[in-house]
């Protein structure tokens, strides 16, 4: 669903092999029908693996998005929530945030300095007590933001 606020939408599928979506139905938190749009392959390609539905309008509010196959059984339905500044339940997330892989790597790479620099390592061409001091620093301070990521950040 993009741009996944509220006012015109476009809905997205990728049909299996052996289903082909037909229809998109759009319900209101009452059920009452909204919209019935049909899909069409996206980018008027008749070849396109990925089709559209466009809606006109969506408000703020508690929605169902319905898929219906051509003979018009449904076979996947969506309950999504739309607010002031978008989605705000429903939407479709990864399987694993990337917040979380960010301040996993802000982490690691911290103790990685902090261990390289005890163990007596240093950067190039710097003065080597100067050099441990700033990686040791350098790397609690990524540490500790990574892990302050990983602990208070997005909460999918």
């Amino acid at each position: 669903m993009s741009p996944g606020r509220p006012g015109p939408n476009r809905f997205s599928a990728v049909p299996e092999a052996d289903a082909s979506p037909g229809v998109l139905r759009l319900h209101d938190a009452g059920g009452s029908l909204i919209a019935d749009v049909p899909f069409r392959p996206a980018g008027g390609a008749e070849a396109s693996a990925v089709l559209v539905a466009d809606v006109g309008d969506i408000g703020v509010g508690v929605w169902r998005a319905t898929v219906s196959a051509d003979g018009g059984s449904p076979v996947a339905d969506f309950p999504f929530v739309m607010g002031a500044a978008g989605v705000t339940a429903g939407r479709a997330v990864p399987p694993v945030d990337p917040g979380l892989l960010i301040g996993l790597a802000m982490l690691l790479a911290g103790v990685f300095a902090v261990v390289y620099a005890r163990s007596g390592g240093t950067l190039p061409r710097t003065d080597p007590a100067v050099s441990r001091l700033a990686m040791t620093a350098g790397g609690l301070a990524a540490a500790v933001a990574g892990l302050l990521v990983v602990a208070l950040g997005p909460q999918v």
